[in-house]
């Protein structure tokens, strides 16, 4: 809808009015342009009994527009007294000359609200969820750490027990030393394999 009624006096004739339109609808304030064409020329403008209901120009109504001037002129309007229709009237050379439009006041469209969706299972409620256990921490290998520990105990002792049989039957101190350090090579590969260290 536009928000610009246009109006020319003086256009062709003293006083002479042409309104830009014979009907105006609009939904909010808008404005008077008056563009004078000729001489300085006192204007009046009004609203009829039904329009002033909704409505009021603002200024009072009476204006002087110089030569070659364009004068805008405000009629507010009061969007509760929507959908209202009546006259607005534009007067020269002190009621010589008279032109009227038809104004429709429409209701205001309503705002609408920027749409948000909503996840539906945002309305079930979390009450009786419960969290599921954590899992025992396991080594890389994917097994758990303290079989694992057991697993290097158990063989920790039966290399001693091997490095005691072989020191007996050797009789031998170094030969004990040296199956014990096997064995601790053994052991400490093992655990480095299974990421217990």
């Amino acid at each position: 809808m536009s928000q610009t009624l246009p109006v020319v006096i003086n256009r062709d004739a003293v006083h002479e009015i042409a309104i830009g339109t014979e009907e105006f609808e609009t939904d909010r304030s808008f404005i008077v342009e008056i563009e004078n064409a000729g001489q300085a020329t006192h204007v009046h403008l009004s609203l009829d009994d039904d329009l002033s209901r909704a409505a009021s120009v603002d200024g009072g109504g009476n204006y002087f527009v110089e030569a070659g001037a364009v004068y805008r002129v405000r009629v507010s309007v009061d969007g509760e007294a929507a959908p209202t229709t009546g006259r607005l009237s534009v007067v020269t050379g002190y009621g010589a000359q008279r032109a009227h439009v038809a104004v429709t006041i429409s209701e205001t469209p309503p705002t609408r609200e920027p749409r948000v969706e909503v996840d539906e299972r945002l309305g079930v409620p979390q009450r009786g969820r419960r969290k599921a256990p954590t899992p025992p921490s396991r080594s890389g290998s994917g097994r758990p750490r303290l079989g694992g520990s057991l697993l290097v105990g158990v063989l920790a002792a039966v290399v001693l027990a091997l490095a005691l049989v072989v020191g007996l039957v050797a009789e031998s101190i170094a030969a004990s030393v040296g199956v014990l350090v096997v064995a601790g090579l053994v052991a400490a590969s093992y655990l480095l394999s299974e990421g217990s260290l």
